[in-house]
């Protein structure tokens, strides 16, 4: 692999522009909120990238998959570029400080140093420096995204509508390779406030966009409220339509509180995977605005699903499996209910198929 910056192989120094921004910093045992320059951050741009390619060329080696010796060229230039964008980095903040530390303990390593003759060295020092290298590249390189990232998700919170959720561990599996890495920034930004503006799902790794005004999160309020009165309408539609297609009900009041007891069965669930996550849940009356604002058209997708459930608890069982303790479990697996009543409806289905083809002579031959 060869590597090109142009002329003599010098990456150009990056101007120093007016003005800052803000972006996180996490350095030693936790991340701080710092002032950085443009600059800075065009540098750390610059450095993560060359820092992970000159990873994946090490890691590859590490593997059998290439010979250090042969990309002595490449390794010797993406050293060159580092050590010219630390240089362009103020080594008075803590974050730099401690990327500057970094690499003052790993630039001296004979596998960068000299590749051809660090193949001469005992297996079990190679792998030795193999590791240390790895560790070493891991640690640059979750700084550097813990700094840069959360800026990134703020410019695309504010492009985005409410309620759109960005995928983090999609778009981040490449600039933050390692899985455990990016949970452990996902917990930092969830629980730090006001470093990024969504609310942060760790457990699905999902990063919603929420509403700050107090109209749009009020209209959100009233749009999920109309959702779930229109489900109440439409199980009262569903109770007097059952008599003409054959279908065995209870009462009418004891057809809606089933409804109300699936319901509930749907938010016992949510709760008790809540209570017994890893971590304790954060529980803010005053953010339940923007908890609403940015989940709503996911509460309104899961009273669909409820609705689902609901109607085929009624046709698989009638009268009978309709209790509010069944209402309730179904609601409690609301999931499994619906996957299990697709496929009963679709064998139904498939049945249905065969003798109307029957009817019409149109079976296949044999």
């Amino acid at each position: 692999m060869t590597k090109q910056n142009g002329g003599d192989n010098k990456l150009p120094e990056v101007p120093r522009m007016g003005g800052a921004i803000t972006v996180t910093r996490m350095a030693g045992l936790g991340p701080t909120t710092v002032q950085s320059t443009i600059a800075d951050s065009k540098c750390l741009e610059l450095l993560h990238t060359e820092v992970r390619d000159l990873q994946m060329i090490v890691e590859m080696a590490r593997r059998g998959e290439v010979k250090l010796e042969e990309h002595q060229g490449y390794i010797g230039h993406s050293m060159q570029d580092i050590r010219e964008l630390m240089s362009q980095l103020r080594s008075d903040e803590p974050l730099l400080r401690h990327l500057h530390d970094i690499w003052e303990q790993l630039q001296d390593c004979p596998l960068l140093t000299d590749p051809a003759n660090a193949k001469k060295l005992p297996l079990d020092e190679q792998l030795a420096h193999y590791t240390l290298l790895n560790d070493q590249f891991k640690r640059i390189i979750f700084q550097i995204s813990a700094t840069i990232i959360p800026a990134k998700l703020n410019r695309w919170l504010e492009q985005s509508r409410t309620g759109y959720y960005i995928p983090f561990h999609v778009l981040f599996s490449d600039e933050l390779p390692d899985l455990e890495d990016r949970v452990r920034l996902l917990n930092y930004l969830a629980y730090a406030p006001g470093i990024v503006k969504g609310l942060v799902d760790v457990e699905q790794g999902l990063i919603f966009r929420y509403a700050d005004d107090r109209r749009e999160q009020q209209f959100h309020f009233k749009l999920v409220l109309l959702a779930l009165l229109s489900t109440f309408l439409v199980v009262s539609i569903a109770f007097a339509l059952a008599p003409r297609l054959e279908i065995t009900t209870p009462d009418f009041g004891l057809f809606v509180f089933c409804w109300f007891a699936l319901l509930i069965g749907v938010v016992v669930h949510r709760a008790v995977d809540t209570l017994k996550g890893k971590r304790p849940p954060i529980i803010a009356i005053g953010e339940l605005g923007l908890l609403l604002s940015a989940t709503h058209g996911r509460i309104i997708l899961k009273l669909l699903l409820a609705l689902i459930a609901f109607f085929g608890l009624v046709l698989a069982g009638g009268a009978i499996a309709l209790t509010p303790f069944n209402a309730l479990l179904a609601g409690y697996s609301l999931d499994s209910v619906v996957e299990v009543f697709g496929g009963s409806l679709e064998k139904r289905s498939a049945a249905q198929l065969v003798a109307f083809k029957q009817q019409l002579g149109l079976n296949d031959p044999g």
